[in-house]
């Protein structure tokens, strides 16, 4: 089982019509991604760069998630430029995950 507290967030970018679909799901527990899940529907450099995102970003803050460069990542593994639309989707991904965990974190500040 999950440990107390754990928080399942889950997103998506893109479609198959655009031939790249990112689902993202988080594990976050006490601010941290705990684990992070991203089912890719696209070609191989998008699945490289998504299992690259994966790596960098377990055991990361949640905001993290917001704030990976995708060119960086692309650069890293050699994708080629004219493909950097692919790695949007995957910023994106992440994006929406973060912000749909922000949106379910709204508490009052005390």
């Amino acid at each position: 089982g999950e440990p107390a507290g754990t928080v399942l967030v889950s997103a998506e970018a893109g479609s198959e019509e655009a031939s790249t679909w990112v689902v993202v799901t988080a594990r976050v527990c006490e601010g941290r991604v705990a684990g992070l899940d991203a089912r890719v529907f696209g070609c191989p450099h998008t699945r490289a760069a998504c299992d690259r995102a994966v790596q960098l970003l377990t055991g990361a803050p949640i905001a993290e998630l917001g704030r990976l460069e995708p060119r960086s990542l692309g650069a890293d593994l050699g994708i080629p430029p004219e493909k950097a639309g692919r790695l949007l989707i995957i910023q994106d991904a992440l994006r929406n995950c973060l912000a749909d965990w922000d949106n379910g974190e709204l508490k009052p500040a005390p």
